[in-house]
């Protein structure tokens, strides 16, 4: 294993999923296997790759209940990215994007790949209710049908990332 303080290199998009439970609706996808945070780290350092980012499955939705299980188990190694429901009240959503960080999330993950309506990120509208949400700086990533672009929010619109 790694030393704790070294970072050798970033495996930036994995997924820890369990075929037991409840799926999303309109979904491209389903988990065909168990796939633990423990035997993704042990591929990792197995080639020599110290750190991973841990994606919110979009077969899931919402619930990030497995994801944040295995940031919490390893936080000197992992950070995750989640889904959230974007219909919660602010009051609710602030509340659980703190959670979340304390438990190592760095990030919100939009996905809209078969989505029958999809919101446009980039208006102004849009970044300015996004950036109400966040309590602090997240990477917000969107993955549609044609493309995928990032933005940073802490509050301010921090521009485009490509």
């Amino acid at each position: 294993m790694q030393e704790k303080n070294t970072i050798t290199g970033v495996d930036c998009h994995a997924h820890v999923v369990a075929t037991g439970l409840p799926l999303a609706p309109e979904i491209h996808s389903h988990p065909a296997r168990d796939a633990s945070a423990e035997q993704f780290l042990d591929i990792m350092h197995a080639h020599g790759v110290s750190h991973g980012v841990l994606t919110a499955p979009s077969f899931y939705g919402s619930n990030n209940t497995l994801l944040l299980e295995a940031l919490r188990r390893h936080p000197k190694h992992l950070r995750g990215t989640v889904m959230v429901d974007p219909g919660l009240a602010l009051s609710e959503l602030r509340q659980q994007l703190v959670q979340m960080r304390e438990a190592g999330v760095v990030g919100i993950r939009f996905n809209w790949i078969k989505k029958k309506n999809i919101p446009d990120i980039s208006s102004a509208l849009t970044k300015e209710e996004i950036a109400k949400k966040s309590p602090e700086e997240f990477i917000l990533t969107k993955q549609g049908t044609y493309n995928d672009q990032s933005y940073v929010i802490d509050g301010r619109d921090k521009g485009y990332i490509d």
